[in-house]
């Protein structure tokens, strides 16, 4: 019987130290370790750095690329917002949540205006 638990817990030990070096040897192990920062595919070419690896991968020249860009942070901008409207529901919903009593009016009001909300940012 010992010699049973003496050999499961070996097997378990070289188990657990080959999964340890296995990770470290591949792109995961040094993404976790932090040998590598960032994303692989991107060559940090373009106005954005992950644009990069879209471009090649689609054709698209420089001037594209920063099309995209712009378009991207015009959305970004436009959706601020909307995400602002979003974290104070959030915020209201909290205080509805922990108020001594339940108003169901209030908390179906709040939740209709946030499903708007999403609706917009969805779209």
């Amino acid at each position: 019987m010992k010699k049973k638990i003496v050999t499961m817990s070996l097997l378990t030990l070289f188990a657990f130290a080959g999964s340890i070096c296995a990770v470290q040897a591949g792109p995961l192990g040094q993404k976790m370790m932090g040998d590598k920062r960032g994303c692989e595919e991107c060559d940090g070419k373009g106005p954005n750095p992950y644009m990069g690896k879209v471009g090649q991968v689609l054709g698209l020249s420089e001037a594209q690329q920063t099309q995209i860009q712009t378009i991207l942070e015009a959305e970004r901008t436009k959706a601020e917002p909307l995400r602002k409207q979003l974290q104070d529901s959030r915020e209201q919903m909290r205080k509805l949540a922990q108020a001594e009593t339940f108003d169901e009016a209030a908390v179906r009001a709040l939740a209709a205006k946030k499903a708007e909300v999403n609706v917009e940012l969805m779209v």
